[in-house]
C-alpha cells in the first residue's frame, strides 16, 4: 500500500510532465485556450507535488514509528529488569538514540517511585548521559530544551543550576516552569527563588503553576501565602485563585489581611470567593460587610459565600441580594437561600415575594435543585 501510494504520486508527476512536453509541441493556440492549458498544467503539477509530499511525510512517520518500536522493544526489558532490582548489563546506546532513550526514560519515571525510580535514574548515569543533557539545555529547539530540563532535574545535575536560573528569567511559560521544576530537585533554595518569580506572572496557566507549587511542598504553599499581602494592587487575584486550588486553609490570615486594604474590585471579589470556599464562620461578618458593594462581581461572590458561611440570620440580607439588578447576583442569592432554608421554606418565600425578577429566580432555582 505504501509503495503504491508513492508510485501513484510519481506517475502523476510523470503524466504532468508529459502533458507539459506535449503541449509545447502543439500548434500555437488562441490566447484564451493557451491560458486555460497553462492553468490546468499548473494545477496538475501542484496536485502531484502535494500528493508526493504527503506520501513522503506518511512514509517518514511510519518509518520513525517502526524505529521507535524497535528501540522500545530493545530497551524496555532492560529498564524493567533494573526496576526489579536486577543489575543486568544495559544495551549499547548509539548517539542517534539518546533522544529516544530520554523520552522513554522520562515516560517510565512518570509512573514509578522510590527504589524503582532510583534504579532507572542510575541507568541513565551509567550511560553517561549527563553531559548530553547539559547540552540539550542550550538547544534551539523548545521541546529539546524542556526535555533536557526534565532530565536534568531527575538526574539532579548541579552543573545545570546557572543555566536553569537563566531560563527562568526569560519569562517563557513552558520553559520557565520546566526550569523551576528541575531546579527544585537540584537546589530547593534556588528553586523557591525561581518559583517566586513565576508566581509574579499573573497570566500564566494556573494548572501548570499549581503543579510547581505542589512540587515545592509545604514551603511552596508558605511562599504562595506570604506573597498575597505584599502583591502589587490588583495583582493578588492569581495568587488567591491558586490558594483556592491548593485548598490551603493556612493561608486564611493572608487572605483576610489583603481584603482589609484591597481596593481592586476584581481582587476583592476573588478574596470574598476564597473566604467562602476556605473560610470559617468567623469570616461571615467580613463577607457580609461587602454585601452592598458597588461592583456586581463582589455582590455576586458575597451571595455565593453566604451559602457556605451564612445561616438563618442572613436570610434578609440574601433577600435583598435576590432583588439585585444583576441576574448573576440574584441567581447566587437564590442558590444560597436554598442551601440555608431548604426547598419547602424557599417555596413559601416565593409565594410571598412581590418582586417579579426575584420570583422568577426562585422558581428557576427550585426547579434546578428543589
Amino acid at each position: 500500500m505504501r509503495r503504491s501510494d508513492l508510485h501513484l504520486a510519481c506517475a502523476l508527476l510523470l503524466v504532468t510532465a508529459s502533458a507539459a512536453a506535449g503541449a509545447s509541441r502543439l500548434e500555437p493556440a488562441s490566447r484564451p485556450v493557451q491560458l486555460l492549458d497553462d492553468l490546468l498544467l499548473f494545477l496538475l503539477a501542484n496536485i502531484g507535488a502535494l500528493v508526493l509530499a504527503a506520501t513522503m511525510v506518511r512514509l517518514w512517520r511510519e518509518a520513525a514509528a517502526r524505529r521507535d518500536e524497535r528501540f522500545r522493544v530493545r530497551w524496555e526489558p532492560a529498564l524493567f529488569s533494573r526496576m526489579s532490582g536486577e543489575l543486568n548489563a544495559l544495551p549499547a546506546l548509539r548517539p542517534g538514540e539518546r533522544l529516544m532513550f530520554l523520552r522513554l526514560w522520562l515516560r517510565l519515571l512518570a509512573y514509578i517511585r522510590h527504589e524503582a525510580a532510583t534504579a532507572v535514574v542510575q541507568a541513565a548515569r551509567e550511560l553517561q548521559l549527563c553531559s548530553y543533557v547539559l547540552r540539550l539545555l542550550q538547544s534551539r529547539s523548545d521541546w529539546k530544551r524542556v526535555l533536557g530540563m526534565q532530565a536534568a532535574g531527575l538526574l539532579e545535575l548541579k552543573d545545570a543550576r546557572e543555566t536553569l536560573i537563566s531560563k527562568i528569567a526569560e519569562h517563557r511559560p513552558h520553559s520557565s516552569l520546566a526550569a523551576v521544576r528541575a531546579l527544585l530537585s537540584i537546589d530547593p533554595e534556588k528553586g523557591l527563588e525561581g518559583l517566586q518569580l513565576v508566581l509574579r506572572q499573573p497570566h500564566w496557566p494556573s494548572t501548570a503553576v499549581l503543579e510547581i507549587v505542589n512540587a515545592a511542598g509545604p514551603r511552596g504553599l508558605e511562599l504562595l501565602s506570604s506573597m498575597v499581602p505584599s502583591a502589587l494592587p490588583g495583582r493578588a487575584k492569581a495568587l488567591v485563585r491558586l490558594i483556592e486550588l491548593t485548598e490551603n486553609r493556612s493561608a486564611l490570615p493572608a487572605l483576610r489581611e489583603r481584603l482589609q486594604f484591597s481596593r481592586d474590585d476584581e481582587e476583592v471579589a476573588a478574596l470574598v470567593h476564597a473566604l467562602g470556599t476556605l473560610g470559617d464562620p468567623e469570616d461571615r461578618e467580613t463577607v457580609t460587610s461587602h454585601a452592598l458593594h458597588a461592583n456586581w462581581l463582589v455582590r455576586m461572590q458575597v451571595a455565593s459565600a453566604l451559602g457556605a458561611l451564612g445561616d438563618e440570620a442572613d436570610i434578609d440580607r440574601l433577600l435583598t441580594l435576590l432583588r439585585d439588578r444583576t441576574w448573576w447576583v440574584r441567581y447566587r442569592a437564590a442558590q444560597s437561600l436554598l442551601r440555608i432554608v431548604g426547598a419547602a421554606a424557599l417555596g413559601l418565600l416565593r409565594s410571598n415575594e412581590t418582586d417579579p425578577y426575584a420570583n422568577q429566580m426562585l422558581e428557576r432555582v427550585l426547579a434546578e435543585g428543589g
